[in-house]
């Protein structure tokens, strides 16, 4: 009659307890990096949905200048986004003065980084956009998984945000 387990079994349950545990972690790790290139690729959809919406209820301009849209400036240098004011002579014109400021933001996950760098307007109402380069696709990177997300813009302004592909 046996009142316990020999050390050759707590071993082995030990040691396929151990197994299971690290496939967990190296999953877990790997969902951690999915969700970063998500979370940010969202920020940046929400980004341009709100500023894409603004266009459509114009601040006033100083100096007697009209509304001409907003513009985001997408950085691969610095990692960044920008969104910014654009006035001059008239709403269909092409914008002549971008400089106002209006928000900046830092992508936050550490491994993941812009690849390309361009720019959009997004004009009132009936004025079009402007997309720079044409037909520009804003692609995002998680470096340390490999995987990229691609958001393209339409020439009439509407965007995609794509799923996640190797890269």
């Amino acid at each position: 009659m046996r009142n316990a387990f020999t050390i050759i079994e707590l071993l082995i349950v030990t040691a396929i307890i151990g197994i299971g545990i690290s496939g967990g972690i190296a999953a877990y790790g790997t969902l951690g990096q999915a969700k970063q290139l998500d979370y940010e690729s969202q920020k940046i959809a929400d980004f341009i949905a709100l500023y894409q919406k603004k266009s459509q209820t114009p601040p006033a301009c100083s100096g007697g200048s009209e509304f001409q849209g907003y513009q985001l400036n997408f950085s691969a240098t610095n990692n960044d986004y920008d969104a910014y004011v654009c006035c001059g002579a008239s709403q269909t014109a092409l914008p002549t003065s971008c400089t106002t400021a209006i928000e900046s933001i830092n992508i936050s996950s550490s491994n993941v980084a812009i690849q390309s760098t361009g720019y959009v307007i997004f004009k009132p109402i009936g004025a079009g956009s402007n997309i720079n380069p044409s037909g520009y696709t804003l692609t995002l990177k998680n470096t340390a998984s490999s995987q990229c997300v691609s958001i393209t813009f339409g020439l009439n302004g509407l965007f995609t945000v794509q799923d996640p592909v190797s890269c």
